[in-house]
């Protein structure tokens, strides 16, 4: 348990198991992340429970953050619950061939469940994500943004967005992004929405 970040990762070839242990970060609602790993390749996360402790703040948070050419991670079967408005519960940046597979995400505000932003060939499959807030059409599911953001595989996700909201929304330079057999549930917003400065994906 942490005011602030709980975890920031110094080294390449790390696995941190939590096994079912609990990780709740960020608790004071200042900027904090559960996970923080900036430029290590080959770091896998799985088996944590991961909650973000407070939503009373406007700072953007994440529970799990890869940035900065944190290359060939794997994050897998983790249960992250984001309670903060403008918070991520997995957030890439800049950051490739990351195989995000079989967690379960719980978006409890205006904010995300997986963001890519400027990431590319990875494989998200089989997680589940439900979203719940209270806002107007400002959270996504799933998110990918700031491109170039290509070749990325989106494998049998089930979402289900109980309020406003999208499902996945591929942003700005999106390219050869494959989407396919997800199960997706909105109430009042798109399921997929395709910004149109992008292509070839399917």
């Amino acid at each position: 348990t942490s005011s602030g970040t709980c975890f920031i990762n110094n080294s390449s070839n790390v696995i941190l198991d939590c096994q079912g242990f609990e990780i709740n970060y960020s608790t004071s609602g200042e900027l904090g992340f559960g996970i923080n790993n900036s430029g290590f390749e080959n770091v896998t996360i799985k088996n944590c429970i991961i909650k973000e402790g407070s939503g009373n703040t406007t700072a953007s948070k994440q529970a799990i953050l890869f940035q900065n050419d944190a290359q060939n991670g794997t994050i897998y079967n983790n249960t992250i619950t984001i309670i903060g408005n403008n918070s991520a519960a997995i957030y890439l940046q800049l950051s490739n061939r990351t195989n995000i597979s079989e967690n379960t995400i719980l978006v409890r505000a205006n904010a995300e469940g997986i963001n890519l932003d400027t990431a590319g060939q990875s494989s998200i499959y089989y997680n589940i994500i439900h979203v719940t807030n209270g806002g107007s059409g400002t959270t996504q599911a799933i998110t990918v943004t700031n491109g170039p953001n290509t070749a990325n595989f989106f494998l049998a996700n089930n979402i289900t967005v109980a309020g406003y909201g999208t499902g996945i929304e591929l942003g700005n330079d999106a390219y050869g992004n494959v989407l396919f057999n997800n199960t997706i549930r909105t109430l009042v917003d798109a399921v997929i929405n395709v910004n149109t400065d992008n292509g070839n994906n399917s």
